[in-house]
């Protein structure tokens, strides 16, 4: 039996994951939540309460020595490099929702801690599991589409949340992008009160992401041969997913992505941000 605890559960997705545990014994009956920790306690108390956990803890490393594995959903990306480098130094394996983290110091500092302790980790934006995403990137690889001449990206933003602005749902789109296509070479971004706009150039094509207030998340695909248009609406659905694929690496100490992936969201979210903070095109650099 392998135990793991969730920390950071003070939005929709540790209620989530904690539910399909419960609901799904005969895929994950191999797994015991053992605990829970919030800055927000009454989230804390209300999983307890609703029985998808035993114990609500007082402090975020609480857990260490005591669980086998740690699910960091923290709304705040600055808490995932708190929250989660005790556990990452210690070896054990974390899952660490979106955004990785906010800096590309701090992705930097995980990732060489990972290394050092053989900590395997996992997680970012459920859309890089969409359905519709696969689809149409089988389509591109076929060769029916032609090669790519440009594309459009939509997903939600919300510039003023108190949970890190720009960064708090800005994971999802940055995540669409690079399983689509990878990480740009450069950015050129504006950015308005409720909506961010960013041209992403590649060697070849240039793909534009819309951040909007709305909760549409589309991909348009502009080929030599035809066009698509893509909405992803199974987002809510896409949990299991990213669940599945923690407790496999639990399971097996194996990932199945490296550490330059789950660090590139951020890196592109820093290019996008510096360029609309300064007004210029930025270069978008690999974390390794």
């Amino acid at each position: 039996m392998k135990k793991i605890a969730l920390i950071g559960v003070e939005n929709s997705h540790a209620p989530a994951f904690a539910g399909l545990m419960k609901k799904k014994p005969e895929k994950y009956g191999d797994i015991e939540i053992v605990g829970v920790y919030s800055y927000d306690g009454a989230a804390a108390r209300k999983m307890v309460e609703d029985g998808l956990a035993p114990m609500a803890a007082d402090t975020p490393s609480y857990f260490l020595g005591k669980a086998d594995g740690i699910i960091n959903t923290a709304r705040h990306g600055d808490s995932h490099y708190e929250f989660s480098m005790p556990y990452i130094k210690a070896g054990i394996p974390t899952f660490i929702d979106k955004p990785f983290c906010i800096s590309p110091r701090s992705a930097a500092e995980m990732i060489g801690e990972a290394r050092k302790a053989g900590a395997p980790l996992c997680g970012g934006s459920c859309l890089r599991f969409a359905p519709e995403l696969a689809a149409l990137k089988e389509e591109i690889a076929s060769g029916s589409l032609g090669s790519v001449v440009s594309a459009a990206l939509s997903a939600p933003v919300k510039m003023d949340s108190p949970f890190g602005n720009f960064f708090f749902y800005a994971g999802h789109l940055a995540q669409m992008l690079l399983t689509m296509f990878g990480l740009p070479h450069s950015v050129y971004a504006a950015a308005h009160e409720k909506s961010v706009t960013a041209l992403c150039r590649y060697g070849d094509f240039e793909a534009v992401l819309h951040y909007t207030p709305n909760y549409v998340y589309s991909v348009t695909l502009y080929a030599e041969k035809a066009n698509r248009y893509v909405t992803c609406d199974s987002v809510g659905d896409l949990y299991e997913a990213e669940l599945d694929e923690y407790c496999r690496m639990l399971r097996t100490g194996k990932m199945e992505e490296s550490y330059e992936d789950l660090a590139a969201p951020v890196a592109l979210l820093d290019a996008i941000c510096r360029s609309y903070s300064t007004g210029t095109e930025q270069p978008v650099s690999p974390i390794a």
